[in-house]
């Protein structure tokens, strides 16, 4: 119901309260046309002043229910300007949402590839460690291959080195068996027995390549582990060497004493200090 239609029935329940004693005393007074005149002309009179009082009112009422009007108006309008507001803020804070949702994307795809790229750092660090690991094992190998190789070649130097005074050695003797040679050349040619000078003729170049070691040594007098069953006789003049270090010649041990596996002899012409476990042989096995 608006304002107006209030202010209508207002004014209706107004006319009906003043008109109420006008018909009442009409009702219960004889008919009297002076009065009825007069209390119609008073009737009018309140009417007409009931209806003033009525336009002032509805005047004001309708004046105030423009003003409502406006206000509303206007509260509709400050309503429309809000609700318009809030729509381009729901609007701005979509973009906004849609703005943060694309980046939060963004941000969870780089994440997705930092972990990614994570991962593939780990496996590659766990490759290299593996590499670096089978590397220091190649080059700790090399190194083990690399001083063995050089104990090797110390091995073979010293081996070399043994080998070239065996062969200086066996020079010598070749050179004092040829000019032993040359010399019983010459007394075959001159008429004269073969027999070294100083001495019964050395019986060990009749004996088969034999090599035995010194069992055990005092002073001058040394026991060897080969005796007759090795082709050893009294007599015989054996080399004696040593191994380790190797030497080629120490000393000559002449045999006094034969057993069937050991022998006792005589060191003779020293140019080094025989020791316990030097070995003795003979010149065929030196050449051997």
């Amino acid at each position: 119901m608006s304002t107006l239609t209030k202010i209508c029935v207002v004014l209706l329940l107004v006319l009906v309260l003043l008109a109420c004693p006008v018909f009442i005393n009409l009702a219960t007074e004889p008919y009297n046309y002076k009065s009825q005149y007069n209390s119609q002309k008073a009737l009018n009179t309140v009417l007409q002043l009931s209806l003033n009082t009525t336009g002032a009112a509805r005047d004001a009422a309708v004046e105030e229910a423009k003003q409502a009007s406006d206000r509303a108006r206007q509260a509709e309008a400050e309503k429309n300007a809000k609700v318009s507001q809030l729509e381009s803020d729901r609007d701005k804070l979509k973009i906004a949402n849609a703005q943060l949702e694309s980046g939060w994307r963004e941000v969870n795809a780089k994440l997705a590839a930092l972990s990614s790229n994570y991962e593939q750092y780990l496996k590659d660090r766990q490759l290299l460690a593996e590499q670096l690991d089978r590397t220091q094992k190649k080059y700790d190998q090399a190194a083990e291959e690399a001083r063995r190789g050089d104990e090797a070649n110390k091995q073979l130097e010293g081996q070399v080195e043994r080998y070239e005074h065996q062969v200086k050695f066996l020079r010598e003797q070749l050179q004092g068996k040829d000019e032993e040679i040359a010399n019983l050349r010459q007394q075959i040619k001159e008429g004269v027995a073969a027999a070294p000078k100083g001495g019964p003729p050395d019986i060990s170049a009749q004996v088969p390549p034999v090599t035995g070691t010194i069992l055990n040594l005092k002073n001058d007098v040394a026991e060897i582990n080969i005796g007759s069953a090795q082709g050893i006789a009294p007599g015989m003049k054996l080399i004696i060497f040593r191994e380790n270090p190797f030497v080629p010649f120490v000393a000559y041990l002449r045999v006094d004493e034969v057993d069937l596996n050991k022998a006792v002899g005589i060191i003779v012409e020293r140019k080094g200090e025989p020791l316990r476990g030097d070995k003795v042989t003979t010149p065929q096995a030196l050449k051997g």
